[in-house]
């Protein structure tokens, strides 16, 4: 179980003199001596190369190790943010936690920090996320889609049976690719460690991050129930199902490149409302070319089997490896398989080709034939596969703009200076401003049009 922090130290947190040493005051009681070995690591020691990601918290930027030459992702978190939002447990887990998996993670090697920032130093994965990948090419093949959901099974048991932690906050941003292929899981800020004996955890508002696309029922919060259903429910209580709940979840956006529930960013569609329609098991039907298109009517088997609304049937690790979908991949040896996919050319250490500048703003893109080597970007060893993909040609789902405006502010922010953690122009905003640009021009354009129109024509 992870260790809090007295309201004594939470006092001595908030004096200006111990901002250096927030990594001595939340770790202190769970240090092992690996992550603050070597204590002369400090920033000055990395090159960043380029931004890779951000979060509500934290951004993560590519950096060479100037001792080694070896590259790693850096992700820095706010100390501001810390003191601010008293999210002292989230740091503290996400260090305790990490520190400990060698399996089915990827690596955290340290951590360091200065007047302004926790940094975690962490492998870096070349391949990128699950949500890049499917933003950027559409629904996977089967087998790759096999293997995906064999790592992260993979990972999950190892979570559970091994280490007894929870992970809860399994989606498709914090499933990454290494660069040999293999998926590591990241982001344990929000996960839970318990014991044997005592397995469940009771639910509070904290327990969902973000949105409720992921959640399972039984991990929505009483606040969000008192608001839907004006009554006070009992309490309630979570474990390692959840999990696999998010699991459910993520392979069937895999597979139909839609979310089961909604999806909370959708302007139609507020946290309540995905909230209540988890609650109600008020789900989508998975289309029924989606079994035409993977050859097995298993996937919806297993899907239902995962969004099973009650904990105690819901489908965990074993049932995966029995179901139908499943069957011709070994989970238990997905560390000695070799990937479906390959990379087209040979990925440095250092590329960052894979964390595309706007791949947060591309449109997803439902296809329903198998991907070209050109459009999915990876060489694969099956014949079959093979077979088909001379006769298919698709078109780059890439946001492509001749407007001298937008290319102007693409241009500006790639060639940007990001020397300085936080003091750097996200991409979405100069892409948010472009695009708002773009429709005032569009609108101003129709105006004239209508103005030049002769009634009665």
């Amino acid at each position: 179980m992870g260790i809090g922090i007295s309201s004594i130290r939470k006092y001595k947190l908030k004096n200006a003199s111990v901002k250096r040493n927030l990594v001595e005051w939340v770790a202190d009681p769970i240090r092992d001596g690996r992550y603050l070995r070597d204590k002369v690591v400090k920033f000055e020691d990395f090159e960043k190369i380029c931004y890779l990601n951000s979060g509500q918290s934290s951004n993560v930027y590519l950096c060479k190790y100037k001792r080694n030459g070896k590259y790693y992702a850096l992700k820095a978190v706010k100390k501001y943010w810390v003191y601010d939002e008293r999210q002292f447990d989230h740091v503290q887990r996400e260090m305790s936690v990490h520190l400990g998996l060698t399996q089915g993670a990827a690596n955290l090697f340290r951590v360091f920090e200065n007047h302004s920032y926790i940094y975690f130093v962490m492998e870096y994965c070349v391949l990128g996320d699950l949500k890049l990948l499917l933003l950027r090419n559409g629904r996977f093949p089967r087998q790759v889609l096999q293997y995906i959901i064999a790592g992260i099974v993979n990972g999950i048991n190892y979570l559970h049976e091994t280490r007894c932690i929870i992970h809860r906050h399994i989606c498709a941003s914090n499933v990454m690719l290494s660069a040999t292929g293999h998926v590591k899981l990241i982001d344990f800020g929000n996960a839970r460690s318990v014991s044997r004996e005592q397995t469940h955890i009771k639910t509070v508002d904290k327990d969902v991050l973000g949105s409720f696309e992921y959640a399972a029922p039984e991990l929505i919060p009483p606040s969000m129930k008192e608001i839907l259903y004006e009554y006070k429910d009992t309490e309630t209580h979570h474990s390692f199902p959840v999990d696999y709940w998010a699991l459910g979840v993520l392979l069937f956006y895999m597979a139909s490149r839609k979310f089961p529930y909604g999806k909370q960013e959708n302007r139609h569609l507020s946290a309540q409302s995905v909230a209540k329609r988890v609650l109600e098991g008020k789900r989508k039907r998975l289309p029924l070319h989606i079994s035409f298109y993977y050859r097995s009517s298993g996937l919806i088997e297993l899907i239902n089997g995962l969004l099973d609304p009650n904990p105690t049937t819901r489908w965990s690790c074993e049932e995966i490896k029995s179901c139908r979908f499943m069957a011709s991949t070994n989970i238990d040896k997905h560390q000695n398989m070799n990937p479906p996919y390959l990379p087209k050319r040979r990925l440095v250490s250092g590329d960052s080709s894979s964390f595309g500048k706007l791949h947060r703003r591309a449109e997803p893109k439902d296809s329903r034939v198998l991907l070209t080597e050109e459009e999915f970007g990876y060489t694969y060893f099956t014949k079959i596969i093979e077979k088909e993909m001379h006769k298919i040609s698709l078109v780059s789902p890439r946001p492509k703009t001749c407007d001298p405006v937008l290319n102007s502010l693409l241009t500006e922010q790639q060639n940007g200076d990001i020397s300085e953690f936080g003091d750097d122009i996200r991409p979405e905003e100069w892409f948010k401003n472009a695009t708002l640009h773009l429709e005032a021009k569009k609108k101003n354009l129709s105006k004239r049009l209508r103005s030049k129109v002769v009634p009665g024509e």
